[in-house]
């Protein structure tokens, strides 16, 4: 069964996924590290990989809208959840 790691509200953007200040790191195997940079304690809790394999982020209604920003998803992708 797949843990929640965190519950999100509607209209989580690709900015609060990968803020755009971090658009210079583009790489797939750098961007993880700037994954939701702005939730400090979550972000922190992603890069000492607390969360076991199998795990999910619930976003509610138009999870990642915005900018058709694809380090959002390689920044997520990357923690293998």
């Amino acid at each position: 069964m797949a843990t929640i790691i965190i519950k999100l509200a509607n209209d989580i953007s690709t900015d609060d996924i990968y803020p755009g200040r971090h658009m210079a790191t583009v790489l797939p195997s750098e961007t993880p590290q700037f994954a939701f940079a702005d939730r400090a304690e979550f972000n922190a809790r992603l890069r000492a990989r607390e969360f076991p394999p199998g795990s999910v982020i619930v976003g509610g209604r138009n999870f990642g809208c915005g900018s058709s920003r694809e380090q959002a998803c390689s920044a997520l992708k990357g923690f293998d959840l």
